[in-house]
């Protein structure tokens, strides 16, 4: 079954890529018609123009599009993970849910606790009748969590979405965070023999490389709310399906590692902007990626370092 998966690998990589790129090219034109653009402010925001921010709508409805087309085609590496072809329509429905709710706030913008709220909303299909946290396990100790699973479950995918979206502020960033930790997610789970989730993984793969055309420095298009929410979701929702079939969670650790730096830089911003008697949800200028760019950094550059 894994040697059918990585038969066809490159034809996942290379059809996420050339069908991201042609999307994306769509969403470039068609978002400042519908007047989804980010404008520039001569402080925060460094481009010069307005960009187009439907990126994000690009990158699921190409992963959506592949998913498909390689279900119809070839679907025996993911007929083979029945645990995933379970969860495949939840996944999807949340996903786009989270896309959605990104789409409005790109448009008309939405207060911190109102997209706090849609995010959670948009996590519960995935919740109830997909993959949830039943129980920790560690040092010989099993803790199993109930029904507390539930809110368990709904604080990850929702701290995940925040992750990647508060790492959204420099071309190419978001895009490449997620690329790391999605291919990292399909090694992975090659290793815990789920061929679905390692296969949905490579997809995402190749529609991130081929969206990345588009937005590496200088950008032609950003994600927006729209593909930092959704890509934070999708990762915190892989990132359980992988892990469930392994021991004491390992699946867990190397992910952790790979979001340490949005962690840590989340958790800065949080403790930052508390002390200086802001609101949680207001943007500022000392991310991490900011810090690299003060210290001398070409927008690329910090890219590739924090990638």
């Amino acid at each position: 079954m894994f040697e059918d998966l990585l038969y066809s690998l490159p034809a996942l990589l290379l059809a996420g890529a050339a069908q991201c790129w042609l999307l994306t090219s769509i969403a470039r034109r068609v978002a400042p018609k519908l007047g989804i653009v980010d404008k520039p402010d001569g402080k925060r925001k460094v481009h010069s123009e307005p960009t187009p921010l439907m990126g994000g709508v690009a990158i699921y409805l190409t992963f959506l599009l592949v998913s498909l087309e390689v279900w119809c085609l070839q679907p025996k590496w993911l007929t083979a993970d029945s645990r995933m072809l379970q969860h495949a329509s939840v996944l999807f429905l949340s996903g786009g849910l989270f896309c959605l709710l990104g789409l409005w706030d790109d448009r008309f913008g939405m207060r911190p606790s109102r997209k706090l709220t849609g995010q959670i909303v948009a996590s519960l299909p995935f919740v109830l009748f997909g993959i949830r946290i039943e129980e920790f396990s560690g040092l010989g100790m099993v803790i199993d969590l109930g029904l507390l699973g539930i809110p368990v479950t709904l604080f990850w995918l929702v701290a995940c979405s925040n992750l990647i979206n508060l790492m959204d502020g420099l071309d190419g960033l978001a895009a490449s965070i997620s690329l790391v930790v999605s291919l990292t997610i399909s090694v992975l789970a090659i290793f815990a023999h789920l061929s679905g989730v390692a296969g949905l993984n490579l997809i995402l793969v190749g529609v991130l490389a081929g969206f990345l055309m588009h937005n590496w420095n200088p950008a032609k298009i950003f994600m927006g709310d729209s593909g930092s929410l959704t890509l934070g979701f999708l990762i915190g929702a892989f990132s359980l399906e992988a892990s469930f079939k392994t021991a004491a969670g390992l699946t867990f650790v190397p992910l952790l590692v790979l979001l340490s730096i949005p962690m840590f830089d989340t958790s800065m911003a949080i403790v930052r902007r508390k002390l200086n008697g802001r609101g949680i949800g207001e943007a500022d200028r000392q991310h991490f990626h900011h810090c690299l760019r003060d210290l001398g950094l070409s927008t690329r550059q910090s890219v590739l370092v924090i990638a």
